[in-house]
């Protein structure tokens, strides 16, 4: 729910493709290369097609440290159109979904890219580590959830539970998090490791997105680019929760400027959190710099003597816009806490 500027991560975006590269490129450039071959003397349907993807793909693979054009791991969204237009091609859901038989194995020609690409690899192994570097923890879509969930049972490349010689499943209690693709790799699987292709999110978002399209992307290249959504309070509902003391009343309001952004319903998960507005409600009309200073002298000397940490501590939220995605409800209870303060001297409590 926040966008990211893209010149304050590149370097970060940076690291990330040199470590992929010293770990993973020979090994890509070595898969990709064997899968072009089998292509070559497949006879499937369009094989020149897809033996042209696969080629495009490895010439944008960085080579002996020289870059003709961009690195695919760094490819900005704004160039995603023009990079497939103009190095590769649109392919149709027949090419992409066509099911190719190696050895034993059969999958979709869009899996085998991505397989090809490492991207489980990249995924579970390089990847958390500039997440934490970009300091996102919530879902980028709802900010209602953290990204983090627990898969009991290990899976292998293929998505299948791993068992153990006895025949019991191998468990993995680990914390992982899910990852959507601003451009869905099933349908641009050129895509799949490239850093700003990438979108932490909760599992019900990342459910409800699928395979579609959506024209909000993590990062941006406008500078303090303005906020795309806005959570608020109708002023009656304030009144009738004054009158009643019912939390039912606080029903929160959503509006986005993304088209198609209503498939992640929004309000209707926020309708889970009425007694969070409730409690940032009482903290707001309350007085609450006086009890920040009390709270501030009470406590060992230099504890709390940092201003955003004691807002934190009383308010329990991040209270500025670039910490949105450092905490579920922040957004929510930052653009409530504004609207709250400007309603606080109408209302009599």
């Amino acid at each position: 729910m926040r966008q990211i500027e893209i010149a304050s991560v590149c370097q970060i975006a940076a690291e990330y493709e040199e470590e992929v590269n010293k770990e993973y490129l020979t090994s890509i450039k070595k898969g990709l290369n064997k899968f072009y071959k089998f292509l070559l003397t497949s006879h499937l349907p369009n094989s020149c097609i897809l033996m042209g993807y696969v080629r495009a793909i490895l010439s944008m693979l960085k080579t002996n440290g020289v870059l003709g054009n961009k690195s695919l791991l760094m490819i900005e969204p704004q160039e995603f159109e023009d990079v497939e237009k103009n190095s590769f091609f649109a392919l149709r859901d027949y090419d992409l979904n066509m099911k190719i038989e190696i050895g034993k194995t059969t999958r979709l020609f869009h899996e085998w890219i991505t397989y090809y690409l490492h991207y489980s690899d990249i995924r579970r192994y390089i990847y958390p580590k500039y997440l934490d570097k970009l300091s996102i923890k919530t879902c980028v879509y709802c900010n209602a959830e953290f990204i983090s969930t627990c898969h009991l049972k290990k899976y292998d490349e293929l998505g299948n539970a791993i068992k153990k010689a006895n025949g019991e499943y191998e468990m993995d209690s680990k914390g992982r998090f899910e990852l959507d693709h601003y451009w869905p790799k099933s349908k641009h699987p050129f895509l799949s490791i490239s850093f700003f292709n990438l979108h932490p999110s909760c599992s019900s978002c990342n459910l409800w997105k699928d395979d579609g399209d959506i024209p909000f992307n993590l990062f941006t290249n406008i500078s303090n680019a303005p906020s795309l959504f806005l959570f608020s309070l109708k002023e009656d509902d304030v009144i009738e929760y004054v009158n009643k003391h019912q939390c039912e009343c606080l029903k929160v309001y959503f509006e986005s400027s993304v088209k198609n952004y209503e498939l992640f319903h929004i309000e209707d998960v926020y309708e889970s959190f009425k007694d969070e507005v409730e409690e940032l409600f009482w903290k707001k009309i309350s007085n609450g710099v006086s009890y920040l200073d009390m709270l501030k002298a009470s406590l060992p000397n230099g504890l709390l003597s940092n201003q955003d940490l004691l807002h934190r501590f009383f308010y329990g939220y991040y209270k500025e816009p670039q910490d949105i995605l450092k905490r579920p409800l922040t957004k929510m209870k930052q653009d409530i806490a504004i609207q709250l303060e400007k309603l606080a001297p109408k209302i009599k409590v």
